[in-house]
């Protein structure tokens, strides 16, 4: 494909034979054109197998245009903010040219989301052994995968984008029917949703809540969860941390009020709300729960503030 492309235009079409030899050769060739096709390149193509060949329609694009066609692609799976970066992902990205770049990428994408998605669904079935009792506990919590729930609708719309608003008015939900079942709904929901994007903050965060928030709480997971939850929204530089950080602890302190347990969840749940988000504020909104913890939050933060102020002042050479 490459030997045509260099003789044509921008936009310009062409239809061209790529031979294969043998069934294996056949397979790994056809999965090279649908790379190809994920970024623009290959437009259709078709087998010929009295000839032995693939028969493909290639487009030269511009760079932009191989690039938005992946965006398309990888935008079937996950949120507005990472297609956004697309870009600069694949200009960092070793090759030469345009069109090696992205497809080093692709490849990359493809079986990162693979493994991701291996790791989530066994993660789903440990979890459900740890946490079922019997047979029946085991039915209940695939029930609660399988079907449709009130949460199915709202959990499916969250996936587009980073957006923690849709988040609490998932948890509303939770906090208006605080019963033995809604809790559960939402966790299989999200196990659910979690195995076709396993890296989006804010099913991890509902499903640590929701790990919380059921009968026989799961603490472990759910706090392991909360704080992956999070430390995405770092790693995607989300900018609004503080906030999400600070509305979690409020709900979270409403969902539990009721529970026998709600205080040493609310102490776990400041402190780890703190290893990812060591800053002031969230500090004092935890302190009630976690004293100890904020406290040293506090004092290291003043700390800083401190030495930074000897280093611009006391420090100055003159």
């Amino acid at each position: 494909i490459g030997k045509h492309l260099s003789s044509m235009k921008t936009g310009e079409r062409k239809t061209v034979a790529i031979p294969y030899y043998w069934d294996k050769d056949r397979g790994t060739k056809e999965k090279s054109i649908y790379r190809l096709g994920s970024i623009g390149l290959v437009e259709d193509y078709t087998i010929d197998y009295n000839k032995n060949q693939f028969v493909v329609e290639i487009c030269k694009k511009t760079d932009d245009g191989y690039i938005k066609a992946l965006q398309e692609y990888v935008g079937r799976y996950k949120t507005e903010e990472y297609i956004e970066n697309i870009p600069y992902e694949v200009a960092s990205e070793e090759g030469n040219g345009i069109i090696e770049k992205a497809v080093c990428f692709l490849i990359r994408f493809v079986y990162d989301e693979i493994e991701r998605k291996r790791r989530r669904a066994l993660q789903n079935i440990a979890e459900v052994a740890r946490s079922s009792s019997n047979g029946e506990d085991i039915r209940r919590a695939l029930l609660d995968y399988l079907e449709s729930s009130p949460f199915t609708g709202p959990l499916q719309e969250i996936l587009r984008k980073i957006d923690p608003k849709q988040w609490w008015e998932i948890l509303n939900i939770l906090e208006d029917n605080d019963d033995v079942d809604t809790a559960r709904q939402l966790l299989g929901g999200c196990r659910r949703f979690l195995e076709s994007s396993p890296d989006h903050p804010g099913l991890l965060l509902l499903s640590g809540v929701g790990n919380l928030a059921i009968k026989f709480p799961n603490l472990d997971v759910g706090f392991s969860a909360i704080k992956t939850g999070l430390k995405e929204l770092l790693k995607n530089g989300y900018s609004e941390l503080e906030n999400v950080g600070s509305e979690l602890v409020l709900r979270v302190a409403r969902i539990m009020a009721p529970k026998p347990n709600r205080a040493e969840v609310m102490t776990l749940l400041g402190e780890t709300v703190l290893d990812v988000i060591p800053t002031r504020r969230i500090a004092r909104e935890v302190y009630n729960y976690c004293p100890e913890k904020a406290r040293l939050v506090i004092l290291n933060e003043i700390a800083d503030g401190i030495k930074k102020f000897n280093d611009r002042f006391i420090g100055v050479k003159r």
